[in-house]
């Protein structure tokens, strides 16, 4: 999936992570992420828009929790994004499935996103 965002949206950075989240609290989680950005904008570009996929629990009984496309906290977002999960799903089989289904979905949404980033905050530069 990065691969084909790199190749359709050449101005974009796009890099995949994962950390654990929540340590120090009750949380306990770990996330995994694909994030697009753009070196050197400026406000009111947003910062980031990423899918990602959070479990948390992982200590007690562990619950999918988060499973969406998002803007960053900076900027203006240039549009609205569906949301992912109606409620957190225990993990196990059914949070896999609904991993998998889901996914063509939020990868056409990040996409649809980059679009629209580009088209509002058009980039002077593509990246090599």
């Amino acid at each position: 999936m990065a691969d084909e965002l790199r190749k359709l949206h050449p101005s974009f950075t796009i890099e995949v992570r994962d950390g654990s989240i929540g340590g120090l609290t009750a949380f306990q989680g770990h996330y995994a992420y694909i994030e697009c950005f753009r070196a050197g904008n400026d406000y009111p570009e947003p910062n980031c828009v990423a899918i990602e996929v959070c479990v948390r629990n992982l200590d007690m009984e562990p619950m999918l929790s988060t499973l969406d496309v998002s803007w960053g906290g900076d900027g203006i977002s240039p549009c609205e994004l569906a949301s992912g999960l109606d409620k957190e799903i225990p993990w196990g089989e059914s949070a896999v499935i609904e991993i998998q289904s889901m996914l063509p979905r939020l990868s056409s949404e990040l996409s649809k996103a980059l679009q629209s980033w580009e088209t509002t905050y058009p980039s002077n530069q593509a990246k090599e």
